[in-house]
């Protein structure tokens, strides 16, 4: 992380290593061709970067094919710039995210759930499998129009603990409302990944 390496926004030592992991898995195993694979590590993993990359595998992902999507590092929930409605959001955190200016109320870039839930709405694929190994990533494919309910289910959080399917008294789109689609998360949207 360009900005990382402050209290409560460490550098991690294993997201690299584990995207490495991930695209020797698709090719070796899975037997993706090795030119279908595209990762971004590092600094490459900018906002901009991994926004054109999503569209890249849009564009690429068509019917009858299966697309893979996968993110390590850091999850955050915050709000989104300009909401003003004081409700927070999952964001997955790119390299050039800035924790300075995110404290100080400045743009910074994050790639939010409705943005990820949108490009999954999108697919033509007639599949997709995402794993997301990041803190606070719960909720970070929200399915959109908010109106659907979610295919598959949701692990309900401990005795005690808020669930992000009551925001507000409302009941929250989970994950995605696209058939045949696996989501693996790390964590629940108020939970560090362990």
């Amino acid at each position: 992380y360009r900005h990382g390496g402050i209290p409560g926004f460490p550098q991690l030592s294993c997201a690299a290593k584990d995207a490495r992991a991930f695209r020797e898995k698709l090719v070796s195993v899975q037997g993706v061709p090795d030119a279908q694979v595209r990762s971004l590590t590092d600094a490459e993993a900018t906002r901009e970067a991994i926004l054109r990359e999503l569209a890249w595998l849009r564009e690429k992902a068509g019917s009858g094919s299966y697309a893979y999507f996968f993110f390590s590092g850091h999850g955050t929930q915050a709000q989104k710039p300009g909401s003003g409605d004081g409700t927070t959001h999952s964001g997955l955190v790119p390299h050039d995210f800035n924790m300075a200016d995110y404290e100080d109320g400045k743009p910074t870039p994050l790639v939010f759930d409705h943005e990820l839930g949108a490009w999954i709405e999108s697919l033509s694929s007639s599949g997709l499998v995402a794993v997301v190994d990041a803190c606070f990533c719960g909720a970070i494919t929200k399915g959109v129009p908010a109106k659907l309910r979610p295919r598959g289910f949701f692990l309900r959080p401990r005795r005690g603990s808020k669930s992000v399917e009551w925001q507000r008294g409302k009941p929250v789109p989970l994950n995605t409302t696209r058939a045949n689609c696996l989501v693996i998360e790390a964590a629940q949207w108020d939970l560090a990944a362990r």
